[in-house]
């Protein structure tokens, strides 16, 4: 498998990291080159920025009010697509940023490799499923991915919990994903809201069961279109998808340059 960046790899007899150039987007000093469009947020999560969480007075309404895709630039399927398509370059500069360099790799980067890859893989999942038109896959995604970036702030406001998610389940369980969500309502504005529209598609809710009904106009009665075939219940949606693939690719970028750091809190903070 090749790996996303040039920041070496862990094998059983120990650790190397690769000395080669830096990839594109990271500049030769070390800093993370943003990726066009990349700052501030005002999107419905309300991510967090060097200074610390960007309280988000603009998302009142609800996750798609106040203009939230179109300041994204986001206005069809398109630009949806290549709005998510580049936000995983966020993911990719998070890793060089805080893994470069590493000889010595310590427990908390190894869990930083893994929430990274799970990140990764999460995101390139939704853009498939945005492309392809799979509302199940890619709010299921998105909830896995919400989950991903809660464990990352959860570990960083605790690093004594850091082995809970390194060690094997059956020597030191792990932090149930509710510890995780309810901490995570501490870092994002609207995390909550989101997260339960997002749950309504990974479980058998009427949001998801009925996501591919469709009323039709016309005629006698009331006339419903239906197919097997998954498929978003409106354009809108499918472009929230990318929306927020880009929020959460911000989210992570910022939760894994700070777990990069190092513990923030006392060892014995749980």
């Amino acid at each position: 498998m090749v790996p996303i960046v040039r920041v070496g790899t862990v094998t059983r007899s120990g650790a190397r990291h690769d000395t080669r150039g830096p990839p594109s987007g990271v500049s030769r000093t070390g800093r993370t080159a943003a990726p066009t469009g990349h700052g501030v947020s005002r999107g419905p999560l309300g991510i967090r920025t060097d200074a610390g969480l960007v309280s988000n007075e603009e998302s009142t309404n609800g996750p798609t009010s106040d203009g939230f895709l179109e300041r994204l630039g986001i206005t069809d399927l398109a630009t949806g697509l290549e709005v998510a398509q580049q936000a995983k370059q966020m993911l990719i500069d998070a890793g060089t940023e805080t893994l470069s360099g590493v000889t010595d790799p310590q427990m908390r980067h190894l869990v930083l490799m893994g929430f990274l890859e799970r990140a990764q893989g999460l995101h390139e999942g939704v853009v498939w499923a945005a492309q392809v038109g799979n509302p199940y896959v890619a709010f299921g995604s998105l909830r896995s991915y919400a989950e991903n970036a809660a464990g990352i702030a959860y570990v960083v406001d605790k690093p004594g919990t850091l082995e809970r998610f390194h060690k094997n389940p059956s020597d030191a369980p792990g932090v149930p994903v509710g510890k995780l969500i309810n901490h995570a309502n501490k870092h994002f504005d609207r995390f909550a809201p989101i997260y339960h529209q997002l749950s309504q598609y990974a479980h058998p809710a009427p949001r998801s069961l009925m996501a591919s009904h469709q009323l039709v106009e016309g005629g006698p009665g009331v006339n419903v279109r239906w197919s097997s075939v998954p498929a978003f219940k409106s354009e809108g949606d499918r472009l929230l998808a990318c929306g927020w693939a880009h929020e959460l690719a911000e989210a992570t970028y910022y939760l894994l340059r700070r777990l990069g750091q190092g513990p923030t809190a006392s060892p014995g903070q749980q």
